[in-house]
């Protein structure tokens, strides 16, 4: 494949493995559709889309009813540091942007598919899927960051030795590991103390510290006062 293509098409209801050398995204116009990958798992409805990247091997299976927007992307067309950032695809949920998009491409198809339409298109759906896409592991802190996590978990997220992951984590995200987690639940913890009238040791093991003592501690290192200043201030300031 040479250039980008566009078709709307009806998928198997029964279970299909394969793989190809192109991109697919893939928008449901009607049913479902649950992907498989080697990292991933994922329906494609009216909610999420799915993007495929380039020889990622996956199993499909499409409800009895379905139609598909799919659009078919060279692999020479995505960048090789990009490629890297998604392995066994992933699902995007379905916003405006995303609703513009899948407006824009089926009157393409009606009024006649126009390969420099097409390309400027993918200019732009191509930085919805790569600009903010975050690594696994970020996404893994901020969904568990109230957790016991340790490097080694986070680390093997990424397929990486906790030396190197603990570097390049540095370079991505400008902290340590650590400090990145700190961070995240101080600032939860910002927005429990002003907005809810848990009490300092409830605020604390609602982000992750089992004792009052160390949450204050830290709070304070970060803050520069203590919790339970920093509510009495802040809802002041609220008044």
């Amino acid at each position: 494949m040479d250039k980008i293509t566009c078709e709307i098409t009806k998928l198997p209801s029964k279970l299909c493995v394969h793989g190809h050398t192109y991109a697919q995204l893939v928008m449901s116009l009607e049913g479902q559709l649950h992907i498989k990958t080697n990292t991933e798992e994922y329906y494609i409805n009216n909610q999420y889309l799915g993007f495929l990247p380039p020889n990622c091997i996956h199993a499909y299976k499409g409800d009895k009813i379905n139609k598909f927007l799919v659009v078919n992307i060279p692999e020479h067309m995505i960048k090789k540091e990009d490629a890297k950032k998604i392995i066994g695809g992933n699902k995007f949920i379905i916003d405006e942007r995303w609703k513009a998009i899948e407006t824009l491409l089926i009157h393409e198809l009606k009024d006649g598919v126009s390969p420099k339409s097409l390309n400027y298109l993918f200019f732009y759906i191509y930085d919805l899927i790569y600009k903010d896409i975050k690594p696994k592991s970020i996404n893994y802190i901020k969904d568990n960051f109230a957790a016991d996590i340790n490097v080694k978990t986070l680390a093997d997220i990424e397929h990486y030795n906790v030396n190197y992951y603990t570097e390049w984590f540095r370079k991505k995200m400008g902290s340590s590991p650590l400090e990145y987690i700190q961070n995240i639940r101080i600032e939860k913890a910002k927005e429990l103390l002003v907005n809810t009238n848990y009490t300092i040791l409830e605020v604390a093991q609602q982000v992750g510290y089992s004792h009052n003592s160390s949450f204050s501690r830290i709070f304070k290192s970060m803050e520069k006062i203590s919790p339970a200043t920093y509510r009495k201030l802040y809802r002041e300031l609220a008044k």
